[in-house]
């Protein structure tokens, strides 16, 4: 189940600092079913599957608004698949926001 299209930075989504949690980095989803949602990526793991020639990205998240999504399927592969678009992209910052 992939993205139906590459979400933008700044028009589906942002990154920003947690207003209630200091250092931490969250993603809030402004646009499709899930506009609303804030949320940050906990334990993110990649794991190599070399008899796949694949990797496995694994990955915990802490919602901080729209409980409702916390048990949907769609929302957990929409939130593995943005972080894999991150991850994957150029611009992809590793660690805290803007480096602090």
């Amino acid at each position: 189940m992939g993205l139906k299209k590459t979400p933008i930075e700044d028009i589906d989504y942002v990154l920003m600092t947690s207003p209630n949690v200091p250092g931490v980095t969250m993603v809030k989803l402004l646009t499709g079913e899930f506009a609303g949602t804030s949320y940050s990526y906990e334990y993110v793991r990649l794991t190599e599957e070399p008899s796949l020639d694949a990797a496995k990205l694994s990955f915990n998240y802490t919602l901080y608004s729209r409980a409702d999504v916390s048990n949907n399927p769609r929302f957990h592969h929409y939130a593995g698949d943005l972080l894999a678009g991150l991850l994957a992209s150029q611009d992809a910052k590793i660690g805290k926001l803007n480096g602090k």
